[in-house]
């Protein structure tokens, strides 16, 4: 008659393991924090775009931008309107007024985007009527080196 051994893992087999997945863990976190946020700033980039769209429409009829605000043509001043808000969307003109104020010039328009919550850090987001798109990279306040939406 045989006699089976059990067989299992050592302690130290186990340690092992736990140890690579860690190393594992701690060099994949960073970056998908880091995707995570471009994937966001992306998704507001994108939503920047579909406001200035709205905006034009809205000078198509009004023949010029005053009177706009993010409400009036449609859109939210938070990002996203569901789940957990990333950016607080402001409308001013090129003197800093808010559109729909009643004191803004009606010439021109500038969107930014200010990151909130887990976006906190990672930079302003800005459109402007003349398609000037801007990315403040860890400022989070619209001011600074303008960089191109596609820099990382």
């Amino acid at each position: 008659m045989l006699i089976k051994k059990n067989q299992g893992f050592t302690l130290i087999e186990l340690m092992i393991v736990v140890a690579i997945v860690a190393i594992v863990a701690a060099i994949a976190y960073p970056s998908y924090t880091n995707y995570i946020k471009r994937t966001k700033r992306i998704e507001i980039q994108s939503y920047l775009m579909e406001l200035s769209h709205k905006l034009e429409s809205y000078k198509l009829v009004n023949r010029n931008y005053k009177g706009a605000s993010i409400s009036v043509i449609g859109g939210n001043a938070v990002f996203p309107n569901a789940n957990t808000q990333t950016y607080d969307i402001t409308l001013t003109d090129s003197s800093n007024k808010v559109l729909g104020s009643g004191t803004e010039d009606g010439k021109t328009w500038q969107l930014v985007a200010t990151p909130a919550g887990g976006q906190i850090g990672d930079g302003a987001i800005s459109l402007t009527n003349t398609n000037q798109k801007c990315w403040y990279k860890n400022t989070d306040n619209a001011t600074g080196t303008c960089l191109s939406w596609t820099d990382k």
